[in-house]
């Protein structure tokens, strides 16, 4: 998460419907839930995977 100049998710993804898989920005954060296993932005939900071991 990168909280300049609003809170939003930053990392990579896989597989989405929608999203070409690759390095993403995503909207303002919302709401992050690690214990459910999801993040809401001001456009959509997502379901974020833990960080790699590289920070990657």
């Amino acid at each position: 998460m990168i909280a300049y100049p609003v809170p939003h998710l930053v990392g990579i993804a896989l597989g989405h419907p929608l999203l070409r898989d690759g390095q993403i920005w995503t909207s303002e954060l919302l709401t992050y839930d690690p214990e459910r296993g999801y993040a809401r932005t001001l456009s959509r939900f997502y379901r974020p995977d833990s960080p790699s071991s590289d920070g990657s």
